[in-house]
């Protein structure tokens, strides 16, 4: 697979492109102007529970007036891109690209605004194609989309001023780091409180220190769909993936959703 054999799909999903790509982080409400955010993380379409994506979808009615949402990176697995040994009959990125745009069009119709970053899985396929920068990798997932849709090359995004939402590259290769600790590190860094949400990790958790929270997004992949674990009998080293979703309000307050929410949740 070659970037130059992509073009011509390329070509045809820009005609009519409305999302914006821009260089850099989105900067997602400010400290005088909040909004109601919902993070979701690691979907990695085309492997994601549909189950938990009609959930995040529907859950707009409830997050408070004009929601947006963050797709906080692994939207798209680019599992055909994998340098592991693939299973049979691997997706094409084509195919996987079609998946995630069709979960990013949903969102957007659900949601006021859909803001995209980066997460190791399409990184994946910018260091797999020559020539694939991440930018040109994300003008191909949200080319045709709509325009209520903002998506950026980069692994991070800041909400209401005080969030930093991210999706560290290399995350699992820190020992020890967690999103409470880069929120410490950044808050004496930045000499301001500096609060933390990371996707990558397909753990639910919420840690504070003080004023200060670091959360830990849980996921929308399903592992009994995925096939890079279930064709070599990984199940058992994947079975603590939680998946959900967390809702930030604009008051600061927030939720991390999983499922023990599902009756809940499946009530809205």
């Amino acid at each position: 697979l070659s970037l130059k054999s992509l073009l011509p799909s390329l070509r045809r999903r820009t005609r009519t492109r409305m999302a914006k790509v821009i260089e850099a982080p989105p900067q997602v409400g400010t400290a005088k102007a909040p909004v109601n955010a919902v993070i979701v993380s690691d979907i990695h379409a085309p492997f994601h529970s549909e189950e938990w994506l009609a959930r995040a979808l529907a859950f707009a009615g409830a997050a408070g007036p004009e929601p947006v949402v963050i797709l906080a990176g692994d939207t798209c697995d680019c599992n055909s891109l994998a340098s592991h040994t693939p299973h049979v009959d691997p997706p094409t990125l084509e195919s996987e690209l079609d998946s995630a745009q069709a979960i990013i069009r949903q969102f957007a119709r659900f949601y006021k605004k859909v803001y995209i970053t980066l997460g190791n899985h399409e990184f994946r396929a910018t260091r797999a194609l020559r020539n694939l920068t991440p930018k040109l990798f994300m003008k191909m997932l949200v080319s045709g989309l709509p325009d209520n849709i903002i998506a950026s090359p980069r692994w991070f995004s800041w909400l209401n001023g005080n969030w930093f939402v991210t999706h560290p590259q290399r995350y699992s290769k820190i020992p020890g780091k967690t999103p409470l600790g880069i929120a410490l590190e950044m808050t004496a860094k930045e000499g301001r409180a500096i609060n933390v949400v990371s996707g990558h990790e397909h753990h639910r958790a919420a840690v504070t220190a003080g004023r200060l929270v670091g959360i830990c997004n849980p996921c929308l992949q399903d592992p009994d769909i995925t096939p890079y674990i279930t064709a070599h009998d990984l199940s058992n080293g994947f079975h603590r993936w939680q998946l959900g979703f967390t809702h930030i309000r604009a008051d600061g307050s927030f939720r991390v959703y999983g499922a023990e929410d599902v009756g809940e949740l499946d009530k809205q």
